[in-house]
């Protein structure tokens, strides 16, 4: 509630919804959160560990008594206002999750799985932004391709194994597909054949 006072959007010329959202101070904020995070290796722990406290907490949430409906309804609307002003920020979250996937270090991958579930639980077009990242770096890596190289690199067979890298970028998405909002949204993108 703290952040929703100090980031609500103001704009003084009329613009579209859209605009508002793109241009609130929320979005700007976890904008340069997310460059923050990407900076260098230093700073992956510390800015997903920052990325993953300013997210809500996956649902559901595990109280002693039932929720009241009007409790309900707040957070399921926080939920989707993150999701909006997270959606223009898209493919900068699709290249922390490229980033960071292939990392061999486990409590890096621990806190991206962490926030990634974060990411996913808020709304379906977070979950496919997520699952999106995910699989276009894990076809990368199976086709042998740097996600900024054109050209494949031809040396493995198709018969041959993934690399080392690869596997980690499947166990990866192993782990997220435990959870019912990334394994939906990872389905209808096969489903649909990335599109």
């Amino acid at each position: 509630e703290t952040l929703l006072a100090y980031t609500q959007p103001i704009s003084s010329a009329p613009s579209s919804e859209t605009e508002a959202l793109n241009k609130s101070l929320w979005t700007m904020m976890m904008s340069e959160v997310i460059k923050y995070v990407t900076t260098g290796p230093h700073t992956f722990v510390p800015g997903l560990l920052v990325l993953s406290e300013l997210l809500p907490l996956p649902l559901p949430v595990q109280t002693r008594m039932p929720l009241p409906e009007d409790e309900v309804l707040r957070a399921v609307n926080g939920r989707k206002l993150w999701s909006a002003h997270l959606h223009s920020l898209g493919s900068g979250l699709q290249e922390l999750i490229a980033t960071m996937s292939g990392s061999s270090f486990q409590p890096l991958l621990q806190l991206l799985r962490r926030v990634c579930v974060q990411l996913a639980d808020l709304a379906a077009p977070t979950a496919l932004i997520v699952s999106r990242g995910v699989l276009d770096t894990v076809l990368a890596s199976l086709q042998n391709i740097s996600p900024t190289s054109p050209q494949p690199n031809n040396s493995l067979t198709p018969e041959s194994p993934c690399s080392g890298h690869s596997a980690r970028l499947l166990n990866f998405l192993a782990c997220l597909v435990t959870h019912a909002s990334v394994k939906s949204a990872v389905l209808h993108l096969l489903a649909r054949g990335g599109a």
